[in-house]
């Protein structure tokens, strides 16, 4: 990946999502140049020798302080039918200066919408740092999913900084 003529990262593999940090390479004040080279010289072993960009490539544009990009997971640790325990993982970035003190947010949704758990998390951060913070939330009477009768749940996941939502993450489980 260059940046205006400039290296600015690569991933060796190129069948798996990777990430690259070009704050440090953009104007601010013009037009920037973004350039993605493939190079498939090195004969492959896998099924398939081809070469080429077979994904999206997005830029994604975040405040200092943000959610990891796939800094999210969650997993249920216990289940039984009178109650479900997730386990959430969240990696929040800071590349700024001083300290915040903000919240990591972290609801449950069923397949209706309704909010089924949640948990808030104070954390104060400091500059140039990241962190993982590991909450657990408790879903009464959860609705088990098996091959016949799938369910999905949705979570959302939010950084706030008092009522101003800074980045938020929502997906499935």
């Amino acid at each position: 990946v260059y940046i205006n003529n400039s290296f600015a990262g690569q991933c060796p593999y190129g069948y798996s999502n990777f990430y690259v940090d070009i704050t440090k390479f953009v104007s601010f004040q013009e037009k920037n140049s973004i350039k993605v080279v493939v190079k498939n010289g090195v004969p492959s072993g896998r099924w398939y020798t081809g070469g080429g960009i077979y994904r999206d490539v997005n830029i994604m544009v975040a405040d200092r302080l943000h959610i990891a990009p796939d800094g999210v997971q969650l997993a249920a640790i216990e289940i039984e039918e009178e109650q479900a325990v997730i386990r959430a993982s969240a990696q929040v970035e800071y590349t700024g200066y001083g300290v915040r003190d903000i919240s990591l947010k972290t609801e449950i949704y069923d397949a209706d919408d309704k909010l089924v758990a949640s948990d808030m998390m104070p954390i104060t951060i400091t500059a140039t740092a990241g962190n993982t913070y590991m909450p657990k939330l408790y879903v009464k009477n959860p609705t088990l999913w098996d091959v016949d009768c799938p369910y999905i749940y949705k979570y959302k996941t939010s950084l706030c900084d008092g009522d101003t939502l800074i980045d938020e993450e929502v997906g499935s489980l």
